[in-house]
């Protein structure tokens, strides 16, 4: 196999972020279970991309390591064309958060070095 090759069998990963679409459902101020569906577009990172990701986000001791990963992988608006700052990824409600990192998960199938296992 040569570069050519590998390129044509989809060896490298594209910049472009991938179009998903995310549940999150809530208890309303009534208390009913309210779900919103929405698309977001989600980086799928290379091979090197994940391993800075990880050192990274073991380099600040105070840094939620869920916050940086959504930081950096969830693009918002219309086109992809938000970003989700870490301050605003840290201070997301707990079930939307896990809903992005669900989504992030599935284009990015690769389990986390820091995750516990049950």
């Amino acid at each position: 196999m040569d570069l050519n090759q590998l390129r044509e069998k989809g060896g490298f990963v594209s910049l472009t972020p991938v179009s998903q679409e995310v549940s999150w459902t809530r208890p309303s101020p009534e208390g009913e279970d309210v779900t919103d569906t929405f698309t977001v577009r989600i980086k799928k990172f290379s091979a090197g991309a994940i391993e800075r990701l990880w050192a990274d986000s073991g380099k600040a001791k105070d840094q939620s390591s869920s916050a940086y990963l959504i930081s950096k992988a969830v693009y918002l608006g219309d086109e992809g064309e938000q970003m989700l700052g870490y301050d605003d990824a840290f201070q997301l409600d707990p079930t939307l958060a896990e809903a992005l990192i669900e989504t992030i998960d599935k284009v990015n199938p690769l389990k986390r070095r820091n995750s516990k296992k049950d």
